[in-house]
Formats: C-alpha cells, sequence, structure tokens
C-alpha cells in the first residue's frame, strides 16, 4: 500500500490504471468535480495509510467490508459482498490480513453441493479443522447457515479420517436428518458465540416425500446454546411433536421459519421453546385446516414485538376484526409486516412464466385492501394496543412477471391510509423488492 490510488469504473472489467492514466475513467468518477489541486491532494495523502492509528484502519476494513445489499425479509441469501471484499483485503498486507480475518469468519456459511453422495464434505473438513486448531477464529464466528441435503438412509453410518468427530450416527428413527444432527452439533461445539443460526434441509429426487424434522433433537443440540439470539429454519415442512420439556428452555429470542406446513396449534407449540420470544418470521406458509382461513393466533405471547407473515393464506382472507382480536392483541407487538403477493391455487391452471413459476395476481393491492388496513389501524387504535408500525413488501420484478404499474398504483392508494396512520402516531413503510426466484 503506497501513495497511489488505483481507480476501476463500476463493474469494469478493464485493468486498473492511476488517475492520471484514462480521462474517461476519471469523468465517471463522483469526485470528477474537483479542482486538479484538490484531486491531487487527495489522491497523494502525505502519508501511507499503514501510518493511520490501528482503530482507524480497523473501521476503515470494517467500512469496506460492510454489506450494501438491503436484508432480504425471510430468506436465506448469501451475502457475497461482504466475504469477497474482506477476503481481497485481506490478501493486500499482514495488517489488513489480520483486520479483516475477524470479518471473514464472523459469518460462516457451508452448503452441501446437492446429489454429491460423499457423507462429508472436503470444505466441511478443512473449516471444521481450522476452527479445532485455532480457536481464535472460532470465537468471531457471529452468524452460522448450514444447508444439508437427505442423501443419507438413517441406518447409513460413515466416518471422516481427517474429522472423526464429525460422523454420521447409527440411527433408526425415520424422520429426515437423524443422522445430519451430529455434523451440526459437532459444528456447534466449535462455535461458542453464535449469536444467528441458519439450518436448510433439501431433499434429493430419491426423496420425494420428506419425513418429519424431529424436533427432539433439534432441542437438544441447540439449547445448550445461551449465545444464540436467532434461528432461522429452512424447509419445515413437518415436524415430530414439541416435547414440552423444553419450553421455555431456549435462549434466542428470534425465530424464522420457511416452508412452515402444519396444524398452527401445533406449531405454536413449537413457538414455545424459547423462554422469550421478541420477533418471529414465517415465509411461505400455509397452515391446516384448509377450511379454516383465519390469522394465526399469536395473542397469548406476552414478549412478541415483530411478526412477519410471508404466508399464502395472506390478509385478503382475513378480516380486520380477526387480526385484531388473534394479532395485534399480543401485548408489545409493536410492528406487523407482510409479503404484498398472494399465492393462489396451483390446480387453477393458470398461464406460466418462462421460469415455470404461475402468473401470480396481487390480491392485496386493491382499492378494497387499502380500506380493510385503514379499518385495521382504526380498530388498533380503538382498542390502545402497542401497534406503532406496518410495513409492507412488493415484489413486482420477479422473473418472467412486469408488475411496476401495479405496484405503483397500489402505494398511490396507500397514501391516504399512511396520512391516516401519521395522526394515530403509526408509521407505515412500503418497500418494493426484486428478489427472483422466490419460491
Amino acid at each position: 500500500m503506497g501513495n497511489q490510488l488505483l481507480l476501476l469504473g463500476l463493474r469494469s472489467k478493464a485493468p486498473s490504471v492511476p488517475y492520471e492514466g484514462d480521462p474517461e475513467i476519471l469523468a465517471e468518477m463522483a469526485f470528477s468535480g474537483f479542482s486538479p489541486e484538490e484531486l491531487y491532494l487527495a489522491l497523494n495523502p502525505p502519508f501511507r495509510i499503514l501510518d493511520l492509528p490501528e482503530e482507524l484502519l480497523n473501521e476503515i476494513v470494517a467500512l469496506a467490508c460492510s454489506d450494501y445489499m438491503s436484508p432480504a425479509k425471510g430468506m436465506f441469501v448469501p451475502r457475497q459482498s461482504t466475504y469477497k471484499a474482506a477476503l481481497s483485503l485481506s490478501r493486500v498486507c499482514k495488517t489488513f490480513y489480520r483486520l479483516a480475518t475477524p470479518i471473514l469468519y464472523s459469518s460462516l456459511k457451508y452448503w452441501e453441493r446437492r446429489y454429491d453422495t460423499a457423507s462429508l464434505r472436503t470444505p466441511h473438513q478443512l473449516l471444521y479443522q481450522t476452527l479445532q486448531s485455532k480457536p481464535s477464529l472460532a470465537r468471531c464466528c457471529k452468524e452460522l447457515e448450514l444447508e444439508l441435503h437427505d442423501y443419507n438412509r438413517p441406518d447409513e453410518e460413515s466416518e471422516s479420517d481427517e474429522s472423526p468427530s464429525i460422523k454420521e450416527c447409527r440411527c433408526s428413527n425415520q424422520h429426515i436428518h437423524g443422522c445430519g444432527w451430529k455434523v451440526v452439533q459437532s459444528t456447534l461445539a466449535l462455535l461458542p458465540r453464535v449469536e444467528s443460526l441458519g439450518l436448510r434441509f433439501t431433499y434429493t429426487p430419491e426423496y420425494t416425500a420428506p419425513g418429519s424434522l424431529c424436533l427432539q433433537s433439534l432441542c437438544e443440540v441447540l439449547t445448550p446454546l445461551r449465545q444464540l439470539k436467532k434461528l432461522k429454519l429452512g424447509n419445515f415442512y413437518r415436524g415430530s411433536k414439541f416435547p414440552k420439556e423444553f419450553e421455555g428452555s431456549a435462549a434466542f429470542t428470534s425465530i424464522e421459519l420457511r416452508h412452515v406446513n402444519r396444524d398452527f396449534e401445533e406449531f405454536a407449540a413449537f413457538l414455545t421453546w424459547p423462554a422469550r420470544l421478541e420477533h418471529v418470521t414465517l415465509t411461505g406458509t400455509f397452515f391446516w385446516p384448509e377450511d379454516a382461513i383465519c390469522p394465526i393466533d399469536v395473542s397469548d405471547f406476552r414478549n412478541l414485538e415483530t411478526l412477519w407473515l410471508h404466508t399464502r393464506n395472506m390478509i385478503a382472507q382475513w378480516t380486520a376484526e380477526d387480526v385484531c382480536r388473534n394479532i395485534l392483541s399480543a401485548p408489545r407487538l409493536r410492528k406487523l409486516g407482510w409479503d404484498g403477493w398472494q399465492e393462489v391455487d396451483y390446480e387453477g391452471g393458470q398461464e406460466m412464466d418462462d421460469q415455470g413459476y404461475p402468473h401470480l395476481p396481487c390480491l392485496d393491492s386493491r382499492p378494497e385492501q387499502a380500506q380493510w388496513l385503514s379499518r385495521v389501524v382504526s380498530l388498533a387504535s380503538a382498542d390502545n394496543s402497542a401497534l406503532r408500525e406496518v410495513e409492507i413488501l412488493l415484489w413486482p420484478y420477479g422473473k418472467g412477471r412486469s408488475r411496476k404499474t401495479e405496484a405503483e398504483a397500489y402505494l398511490e392508494l396507500l397514501d391516504p391510509v399512511k396520512s391516516e396512520m401519521a395522526a394515530l402516531g403509526m408509521r407505515l413503510v412500503c418497500q418494493m423488492y426484486a428478489l427472483p426466484g422466490l419460491w
């Protein structure tokens, strides 16, 4: 790292050049309006960057590795930009390596290759060995995401010479990943400071009918993690009965579940696992029975502050009175959010887009829905509920879909509701995302 600053155009594939070397690139820079003297001083400081105090260097590295992507609500989206920036900085010099390494290990993601028949993946073995030999790196990890494929039969057992403590157990239970829990448990044993854990289970074609997730194993593995604050479970299709002995025993306060497909009473029992549940996110959910389409009942959750609903039975089928009785009656619920698009019956013969997804109408973007929201807000205010913010997500740019005009029209419909909520001391937030292939 010297005094010379090399400039690259946005997404440019051309080699880097000094600022004097390419007037066209210079013209694209945000500081192209600077005078030559000001630009020269900015690009030729009288000191090397490594001469700065380490506190400032650490802040510079952290800012360079900041994740500029908007957080995706309820989705498992790897934040690759942060990893690549930290990896690049770690190769500059020893000082940057020392400062960037904790950022590299702060968020670990282990994604298995689909259809790979090996029981244990080489990348996971290397990760395990590194964390085992360098506890200081393991202590940097605050976020861990694991994706496991259901390729092993329950009675199979395998062992790795490189990491003998990570092995498939001999399991007689016919539930998914009865064996995989040993992999999860041995990995977590090395990471005492994990605050956010994501587990996603996927299935190979030969296992088209997934079994039930063993909640007994899940509780046994995760309950001892006292630093855990957030749990994310993907493909939570079905689960065994929640063991009541674990009620109120977990330390995490936030839970995110994707693809919940079960009776809500059983599901609500699972939500009693944490001692203090404050934030719940449900994505791609559908609760039984089909003929009882009404809001999930969270009124008994005394500490719940935020509820995000990305469900198939959405607000178009819920009355304002039911929402206030079942959801907004939770005494501390300050924020309610939902997905603005509703999934419809797949057997209705809908036209498919070029990605194989049905063209889904936005059933929640009609004038009566704005009236519905106004009714909810009025009832919540009359009942002195704790509600202070409502957030709605719109996805007008999915693959094969063009709904920008429809989404913008819906935003205009919500303007009067936004003013009404402001007068009541509430806030309405509408955001549009362009995340393709969400289902």
